[in-house]
């Protein structure tokens, strides 16, 4: 692992975003897909994406709110 670390080159200053561009402000548009800045008018957009996690994710949190709930009421005693 020495050997990469010690034989990585870092010549290219030039990679990233450039300085005037604001890097939240391009993600949130990216994850919105609306076209807002050069990043996201470059960038497929994540709606669709977003939009399932978000479903997944209440779902997960509605179960575990019941679970607990039936668990505190006595469960499968």
């Amino acid at each position: 692992m020495a050997v990469v670390f010690v034989g990585a080159g870092f010549e290219s200053a030039t990679a990233g975003f450039p300085a005037d561009v604001s890097v939240t402000a391009s993600l949130g548009y990216v994850l919105m897909d609306l076209n807002g800045t050069a990043l996201a008018e470059a960038t497929p957009g994540f709606l669709a994406a977003f939009e399932i996690i978000d479903v997944v994710l209440v779902a997960a949190l509605a179960g575990a709110v019941f679970l607990a709930n039936r668990s505190s009421q006595g469960g499968d005693q």
